[in-house]
């Protein structure tokens, strides 16, 4: 079996770092791949550099440009939505794959779908932190968010802890995504949340690629000099005891995306993406036990924590 793969690349005044990334698909070992690319309105030598390389690889490459500016998640989307592979990928335009990326994530899935294939599936690497100079940063990505690959599903429906150029999906998972409205607006959350509430999702604990950090990352880590201490502390007070004005102040978005998936999928909803979309009902004290037992965000620092473990 060797289902060929979509890879999916918006790019934006993406030349200073474009060829690395491009170089390392070419490497890449498995090599029934085709990488369709859309500009999102590029003013540097970026639609130059992407001629350059369709040029050379017509059969792998398909070049789509001079269309309106539409901003990463609606680019990104517009691709989902031209791809008819079973597998599908999402790539940037700044980081650079390790040869074995596709191929590691392509087993993984098989493994998860079983012989469903029909089952929505996803699976996720860990990435390794490099600078602008490819240097590398001595940190691979994952604990820098508080996740834990022993944390279930309902993790990522509060937030998205995987950053979308290190997933991989199949056809399922796609077709259902596509058939609910995205009140996330990030075309990786969507994903994810979907496969959370109704398929399965495989975390691989292993870094498969070069993540780089820069000041031009569209989404990415972010430094902060906040006092979450303070900060924190202030908004336990606040919403201790008004937890469901705390949810809909900061969660209202999601909790639409799974009334939308309760919906359309209620016979597929998992008991964890059940709970999520009953959870208004839920008394104060259940609550607390559940957050303090299989939270629905696991945050890096212990303050942060606190705020969520109050405050949801």
């Amino acid at each position: 079996m060797n289902e060929r793969i979509d890879i999916l690349l918006s790019t934006y005044n993406g030349e200073k770092f474009l060829r690395p990334q491009l170089d390392s698909l070419l490497r890449q070992d498995h090599e029934n791949w085709n990488l369709l690319v859309r500009d999102d309105g590029s003013s540097d030598g970026t639609i130059a550099i992407l001629e350059e390389y369709a040029q050379q690889y017509p059969d792998k490459i398909k070049l789509s440009t001079g269309e309106s500016r539409l901003g990463f998640c609606g680019s990104f989307t517009k691709l989902l939505n031209t791809s008819s592979a079973a597998y599908i990928m999402f790539c940037d335009q700044d980081d650079i794959w390790n040869s074995d990326k596709i191929s590691v994530m392509l087993e993984a899935i098989r493994k998860s779908e079983g012989s469903s294939p029909e089952k929505p599936c996803l699976v996720f690497g860990d990435l390794e932190l490099m600078n602008d100079r490819e240097e590398s940063a001595g940190k691979i990505f994952l604990p820098t968010t508080g996740y834990r690959n022993t944390d279930g599903q309902q993790i990522f429906f509060l937030r998205n802890y995987v950053p979308g150029c290190n997933i991989l999906f199949n056809r399922a998972l796609l077709n259902k995504t596509l058939s609910t409205k995205n009140f996330l607006n990030l075309h990786d959350h969507w994903l994810l949340f979907t496969c959370a509430a109704i398929g399965t999702i495989t975390c691989i604990p292993s870094p498969l690629m070069k993540y780089r950090i820069h000041p031009q990352n569209a989404i990415g880590i972010r430094n902060t000099s906040e006092n979450y201490f303070r900060i924190g502390f202030k908004t336990i007070l606040k919403y201790m005891f008004r937890n469901r004005a705390y949810r809909e102040k900061l969660y209202s978005d999601q909790f639409s995306q799974a009334l939308e998936l309760g919906i359309k999928y209620k016979e597929l909803l998992s008991g964890e993406a059940t709970a999520f979309l009953n959870w208004n009902a839920t008394g104060f004290l259940k609550r607390k036990i559940v957050n303090a037992r299989k939270p629905f965000i696991r945050e890096a620092s212990r303050i942060k924590q606190l705020v969520y473990f109050f405050c949801f």
